[in-house]
This record gives structure tokens, C-alpha cells and sequence, in this order.
């Protein structure tokens, strides 16, 4: 049994729409391989920053910490846009799902981004590193991880 190309009738079969936009299974064949795809750069991505941190040692850690937690992120972004794309998604309309969110975000979420601002500038200003001894109120211990919501001890 043969596996079936791109110009079978079946592939160019519209499963479902999403707005006027006609979901073929094609598309989410296609969909479905970039999400994969996106989910292992991000894997290989993650070991390759962990045996960089691993072969040299005295080279600062929270450096390759910052640039890999960039890189993860933007392979993310980028994966899940390039995905939208092949399912055939305008994303012409993102400004709009943009600002909208903006308009959220800036009365309902107000809280979640300052703890995202303060993680980036913790991130950044390198004011804390992983692996400092740190002390808050009873409890202390060593940062093992900067998130962009918490820092975790």
C-alpha cells in the first residue's frame, strides 16, 4: 500500500474551516510534522546549550543560561507562527489579536507582567545568577533556575 501524496483527493479533502479558512488534511498533515519538528529543534536546542555549559566550565554560567532560554523562546515563537502558516491561517490578522490582547493584558493581567518585567530585568541586569546562595524572609537556598515569572531556589 502506497502512502498518499499531496494530490490525493483525500489529502485536498477540507476537513473543517476556521473562519473562512478551509482546513484541509493536508494542511494539518503539514501542521502536525512543523509542531513536531519545532518540539525536537527545541529538545536539541536544549542539550546542545547543556553540553555547552557542561564542556566549559569557566565560562559564565547565567551567559549560557540567558542566550539558551532566548533561543528556546524564539524557536517557540517561530515554530508556532511557521505552523499557523501552514495550516493556512492568515496571519495578517495577528496586529488585531495583538493589540486586542494588549488591551487585556494591560487591564487584566497587570500582575502577571510585572513578574514577567521582573524576570527579564533579573535575567538581564544579572542582579541574581543561578547558582547564588540567596536569602528571603526564613527560607535560603541556591538559585537553580531564572524564569521569566519566578526564580526558583
Amino acid at each position: 500500500m502506497a502512502l498518499p501524496s499531496a494530490s490525493d483527493p483525500w489529502m485536498q479533502t477540507v476537513a473543517f474551516h476556521i473562519g473562512s479558512a478551509p482546513i484541509t488534511h493536508f494542511a494539518i498533515i503539514r501542521t502536525l510534522l512543523i509542531v513536531v519538528l519545532t518540539y525536537l529543534c527545541v529538545r536539541m536546542s536544549v542539550a546542545a546549550w547543556k553540553r555547552a555549559e557542561q564542556s566549559r566550565p569557566n565560562f559564565n554560567q547565567s551567559h549560557l543560561y540567558i542566550i539558551s532560554r532566548i533561543a528556546t523562546t524564539a524557536i517557540i515563537v517561530i515554530g508556532t507562527f511557521v505552523a499557523l502558516g501552514f495550516l493556512g491561517l492568515d496571519l495578517s490578522n495577528a496586529t488585531l489579536i495583538a493589540s486586542a490582547l494588549s488591551v487585556g493584558v494591560g487591564f487584566g493581567l497587570k500582575n502577571i507582567i510585572d513578574n514577567v518585567t521582573s524576570g527579564i530585568v533579573l535575567l538581564f541586569e544579572r542582579s541574581i545568577r543561578v547558582g547564588d546562595w540567596v536569602v528571603v524572609g526564613s527560607t535560603e537556598g541556591v538559585v537553580t533556575k531564572i524564569n521569566l515569572r519566578s526564580t526558583v531556589i
